[in-house]
């Protein structure tokens, strides 16, 4: 298999990825890419494509010191401060009505 390919950068900037390279099997429309600039050779440019990831294989990879709280918890934390500041809310307007 060919290592090296040719592009051209549209007036778009968009760069088109050579046929071999995209039914490779592993590039797919809407895959990500990270395009870094070599600090010696300004002309040079490396393309890493950022492999796609299911929340499965997310979990874990970000590490915290706060202790695991099931998704259901944290709904019920944030429907009770919702349902706190929209009774907030009424009250004001209540007050706001019967000064009226």
């Amino acid at each position: 298999m060919q290592t090296s390919y040719t592009s051209t950068l549209s007036s778009k900037g968009q760069l088109i990825f050579p046929s071999a390279l995209r039914h490779s099997g592993k590039l797919k429309s809407g895959h990500k890419a990270t395009i870094t600039r070599h600090k010696k050779n300004k002309n040079a440019y490396t393309v890493t494509f950022v492999p796609e990831m299911t929340l499965d294989q997310a979990y874990g990879s970000l590490k915290t010191d706060k202790p695991f709280v099931p998704l259901d918890q944290i709904r019920e934390q944030v429907y009770y401060a919702i349902g706190k500041y929209r009774a907030q809310q009424m009250k004001k307007l209540e007050k706001q009505l019967a000064s009226k």
